[in-house]
């Protein structure tokens, strides 16, 4: 799905989710940090993200949940840093395409401890 970061598709609760993340795709291996997250995706904090469309495999820690997450995703949209809004984080959009049934539970118990986000 191609969206522009200010479209308001999501369909799930994120919450605030701050955790450290690896992001591998075909050719480039990086660390970032969270910035939300529902079981449907993340957002990740990066100044170089891969193009719209391109899968990638994502490796985080829920605090509920002794082992890391490994889950396959596609990157939907993009953020760029901008010059004329610097307050706001550059980033990427990433949706989960496969997320085991043990994540996708200690998610929703997460997201069910914390204060789900709204955006108008």
């Amino acid at each position: 799905m191609n969206m522009k970061p200010d479209q308001e598709l999501r369909i799930n609760q994120r919450v605030d989710f701050e955790a450290s993340i690896d992001v591998q795709s075909e050719d480039t291996f990086f660390t970032g940090f969270t910035r939300n997250i529902s079981n449907g995706g993340l957002f990740l904090v990066t100044g170089s993200a891969p193009p719209v469309g391109s899968k990638v495999v994502v490796r985080f820690q829920v605090p509920n949940m002794p082992e890391p997450i490994v889950a396959e995703a596609a990157v939907c949209w993009v953020r760029p840093y901008r010059i004329d809004t610097p307050d706001v984080q550059p980033g990427m959009g990433v949706e989960f395409r496969s997320l085991p049934d043990l994540a996708i539970k200690a998610i929703d118990a997460f997201i069910l401890k914390n204060d789900t986000l709204f955006y108008e």
